[in-house]
């Protein structure tokens, strides 16, 4: 099932980041890494799952994680749907 995803963090105002996905642009809260005390900024990469970022990841894995998801939505794993992803068992 795919539900999280990685993205590169566009814009944030501290509690919310607008993120750039495979899917597109995203807003997620960012209470889960406040919690944790971290803080991301424009250019960070995170994955982001229902909502909310869930982790800082470097540049690399976020990349990583983009060409891994890739590969997945090719073999038709994950389809997208108008308002998100909807996820198959194949």
């Amino acid at each position: 099932m795919c539900f999280a995803e990685p993205g590169q963090v566009v814009s944030t105002d501290g509690s919310m980041a607008r993120v750039a996905t495979s899917f597109g642009e995203i807003d997620v809260s960012l209470a889960v890494l406040s919690a944790r005390g971290e803080q991301v900024a424009a250019g960070d990469w995170i994955i982001a799952a229902l909502g909310l970022a869930l982790e800082a990841v470097t540049e690399q894995e976020g990349r990583g994680l983009l060409d891994e998801q890739r590969a997945v939505l090719q073999l038709g794993a994950c389809e997208t749907e108008p308002g998100g992803v909807r996820a198959d068992v194949h």
